[in-house]
């Protein structure tokens, strides 16, 4: 009888862990690292967005609205040929989009390489994905990240 008890209260003590566990499955830690890697990629992209408006806004041969429809019917012959686009607008256009390609796929490598060397590929994946469907992995993950960026600004000041 004694036996039985201990057996039930066991159970119910390690299936009680494993709903924390699972509740609690990601250590601060862990969010923190996963933060710092999206803090950064977020800040990388503001960045290569702010040097390709740049790129668009200085050139002396399309303007950014005429660029912007080149870029808009780049896939569509029609709109192509209706555009009338002179060798020179062409010339600009490919070296701004190929240059602008270049620097995507360089953060793209980085990005991988700062997710395989400080975070794992398997928790970004495991998180990414809780953070989709988990409110209260959601909220902490946002607490952690206002915090950082809190951080980022207080010292910059």
């Amino acid at each position: 009888m004694l036996r039985s008890v201990l057996l039930s209260i066991s159970l119910f003590l390690v299936a009680f862990s494993l709903v924390g566990q699972k509740e609690n499955k990601y250590a601060d830690e862990d969010l923190i690292k996963y933060a710092l890697v999206m803090k950064w990629a977020e800040e990388e992209k503001d960045k290569m967005t702010a040097i390709y408006n740049g790129w668009i806004r200085s050139n002396e041969v399309i303007s950014a609205p005429r660029f912007l429809k080149i870029k808009n019917a780049a896939d569509d012959s029609l709109k192509w040929s209706e555009l009338d686009v002179v060798s020179e607008e062409m010339k600009v256009f490919n070296q701004i989009t190929n240059d602008y390609d270049s620097m995507v796929s360089s953060f793209t490598a980085l990005y991988k390489k700062k997710i395989k060397e400080e975070i794992s590929a398997v928790l970004y994946n495991n998180l990414r994905k809780d953070l989709k469907n988990n409110n209260d992995l959601k909220a902490r993950y946002k607490t952690i990240l206002d915090d950082l960026k809190e951080d980022e600004e207080w010292s910059s000041d």
